[in-house]
């Protein structure tokens, strides 16, 4: 049974009492210590290299080391620059293909909001210059 305010309750019944362990007998539980992998642990061993492998690593290492000519890092530099300005061109066209573009009959609909909208303000900033015009004449006239 499920403890119920006395609001709840029926004429007829009344709230079971149950009994609490008092505060000295709550015991919370110990934490246990962490389990030790079982089996065995995976090592990394180092890699084995071949001979021919190493005279290769060397002969890139030396290559690595050398510094290109003026006119070849200006040759690259000058290629991967045009090659950035293709890729821009090549994600724009991607991203263009993903808008949803207005049919003609929407397109005209913005146009007269927007016109509207254009003579509407056109129409509040002539009055408001003419009041000001009109109020600065009549200060300086007085």
């Amino acid at each position: 049974m499920q403890r119920v305010q006395a609001a709840q309750l029926q004429y007829h019944e009344e709230q079971e009492e149950r009994s609490r362990p008092s505060r000295d007998e709550q015991v919370l539980p110990l934490l246990q210590e962490a389990h030790q992998p079982q089996g065995d642990q995976v090592i990394e061993s180092p890699p084995q290299v071949r001979e021919k492998d190493v005279t290769k690593m060397a002969k890139v290492e030396e290559n690595k080391n050398a510094n290109p000519g003026f006119f070849k890092r200006t040759g690259t530099r000058f290629v991967n620059f045009f090659k950035g300005i293709g890729r821009f061109f090549m994600n724009m066209k991607h991203e263009l293909k993903k808008v949803s573009w207005p049919t003609k009959k929407e397109m005209i609909n913005y146009s007269v909001v927007v016109f509207a909208f254009m003579l509407v303000m056109t129409v509040i900033i002539g009055v408001f210059d003419f009041a000001a015009g009109a109020l600065v004449n009549l200060i300086v006239n007085l």
